[in-house]
């Protein structure tokens, strides 16, 4: 089931795909049967292309955007102190970075 671009047809799905150059590849029926009983195709299914990750990822970011994760203030630091059981002990501190 779709839930990532749940709010995009089937259809703006497709012609994003094929605006972006990306095309599918016909799986097996070996791989249709697998994705049918992950749940991931209904079962009466009788074909499914696929895409790989990296132009999966690509077409997901065309509609949703880039979602990077939010910077760390410049003058972010932390320290860490480690000692366990076995003996092993090790700190460490970082410093804010300094841009030149």
């Amino acid at each position: 089931s779709n839930t990532l671009l749940k709010e995009f047809s089937y259809n703006e799905i497709h012609n994003r795909r094929v605006a972006l150059g990306i095309t599918c590849v016909q799986c097996t029926p070996v791989q249709l049967e697998i994705l049918r009983r992950a749940g991931a195709m209904p079962v009466s299914s009788r074909r499914c292309g696929m895409i790989t990750r990296r132009e999966a990822e690509r077409l997901c970011k065309s509609f949703l955007g880039d979602n990077s994760p939010p910077r760390l203030p410049d003058d972010f630091a932390f320290s860490v102190f480690h000692e366990c059981a076995w003996g092993c002990k090790g700190s460490f501190s970082s410093v804010p970075l300094q841009l030149v």
